[in-house]
């Protein structure tokens, strides 16, 4: 019954379904696409502000129980969060913070510590690279909940030299601290931390690239909260336009750095480290294309999941949605399907794993003239895929989805992504949407 098995489908227990290829990657199974249409029109899908967000900040939702909590940078440069009652989607708004400046970079990115949700944003490196860039925040007044509105506008008082701003806030627990991490003064990935949420430790560079002070080649980076002290980080050498990029990862917990084997990278006090001292998830090779890394979970025994995109054809050519997990032994790289042909500015609409169950994936591929998203779901490691189309729009791109992180099982599928379209970083025109799914509303159908 289609009910039933979408139920379980949602709950991540194995699907009663025997995969049958489809056109997707050499690598994987899919099933055939089935009952989208009745899939579709089952979808609560309302706007919840017009704006945007870039690929590299995140949170971009996050939740507590029913609530989750959305921030988005809107048309008119400022900067919103919203709080979604998923059962009746009741949704209070707030705008937080005035005429940052229009740029999907400078999306608000979400935390909760201590119960408050904390947002972190600032302008794509300082308003003229790096002259006056400031990395703010504001936290809620009460818990869990934005209703009361936030406190006061607060400043992160520490970068990394270089002169190039912050970029791409991303707070992340880690025991009884939160790290801050941002593409720093000279474009690495950067870190600070604090135990109170207002001191910070001094900025220091995770990871160095490739650049120089002339060619500031940077890695991009992904990161993931895990249980505990811990959390993970996946970064490319470079961006993918200019290099020929291969994946990496490494993973902190209890004190140290580790590579995916649990073999010793170094400590904090050994950082940055170089590209050749952490873990080579995918090795560039010719003709297999340049990593693009899009997100990192830790799955079932804290072993890590990694979702990335492959552009095969050179600087300008097609991306291929991959999904790579560490089996306890070695990585396993399984291609899903082609991004398509892409909007006209953007190569690939994007790719994001459910950090409560990575099994459960998100993606905006080339559908006919437009981006659509699907909700893919493995049973098996990534071998066999069932999946189904959210989005049926005849005018507009649907792009960038993201689960809310902390999203228990509720029998509800939750996907927020931006829909409309855009010529750049700085031009949008585009929504930030939610979509609820409801699997108790399905009558049996087959």
């Amino acid at each position: 019954m289609l009910r039933r098995a979408l139920k379980t489908l949602l709950l991540g227990a194995v699907l009663a379904a025997v995969a049958v290829p489809g056109r997707a990657g050499a690598d994987v199974q899919v099933s055939p696409p089935g009952n989208e249409a009745n899939f579709v029109q089952s979808t609560y899908d309302f706007k919840l502000g017009r704006g945007a967000w870039s690929y590299f900040g995140d949170a971009r939702s996050v939740s507590r129980g029913p609530l989750v909590f959305t921030g988005w940078i809107s048309t008119g440069g400022d900067v919103w969060v919203a709080q979604t009652d998923v059962r009746t989607r009741e949704t209070h708004r707030r705008m937080i913070y005035a005429n940052l400046g229009r740029d999907d970079h400078n999306n608000p990115s979400l935390v909760f510590w201590r119960g408050r949700l904390m947002a972190f944003f600032s302008e794509h490196s300082g308003p003229t690279l790096g002259k006056g860039a400031q990395m703010r925040y504001r936290t809620s007044k009460t818990r869990f909940d934005i209703r009361q509105g936030f406190g006061p506008v607060r400043k992160v008082p520490t970068n990394t030299a270089g002169g190039l701003g912050y970029t791409y806030p991303n707070p992340v627990r880690a025991g009884h601290r939160l790290f801050l991490f941002w593409r720093g003064g000279d474009w690495n990935p950067t870190f600070s931390a604090t135990a109170d949420g207002r001191r910070w430790s001094r900025a220091r560079t995770l990871v160095t690239g490739p650049g120089t002070q002339t060619s500031p080649e940077r890695p991009y980076a992904k990161y993931a909260e895990g249980p505990g002290d811990s959390f993970a980080a996946t970064f490319s050498d470079a961006h993918v336009h200019d290099w020929k990029n291969s994946l990496y990862y490494l993973r902190y917990s209890q004190g140290a750095f580790h590579r995916a084997d649990g073999s010793r990278i170094g400590t904090l006090a050994d950082v940055p480290f170089t590209r050749a001292e952490v873990d080579v998830a995918y090795r560039y090779r010719d003709g297999a294309g340049r990593a693009w890394p899009h997100d990192v979970a830790l799955g079932e025994g804290g072993r890590p999941v990694i979702v990335y995109t492959r552009r095969r054809g050179g600087p300008e050519g097609t991306d291929f949605f991959r999904y790579v997990r560490w089996d306890g032994e070695r990585w396993i790289d399984r291609e899903l399907i082609s991004a398509g042909e892409g909007s006209p500015t953007f190569t690939s609409g994007g790719v994001t794993l459910d950090h409560e169950n990575p099994a459960n994936v998100v993606l905006s591929r080339r559908v006919g003239e437009w981006n659509q998203v699907e909700f893919w779901n493995t049973p098996d490691g990534g071998a066999a895929w069932t999946r189904f189309t959210l989005t049926a729009s005849p005018d507009a791109f649907s792009m960038r989805p993201v689960f809310p992180r902390g999203l228990q099982q509720t029998g509800r599928l939750v996907v927020v992504y931006t829909q409309g379209q855009s010529d750049g970083y700085r031009d949008f025109h585009t929504d930030v949407r939610m979509a609820i799914y409801e699997p108790s509303e399905y009558g049996d159908s087959g």
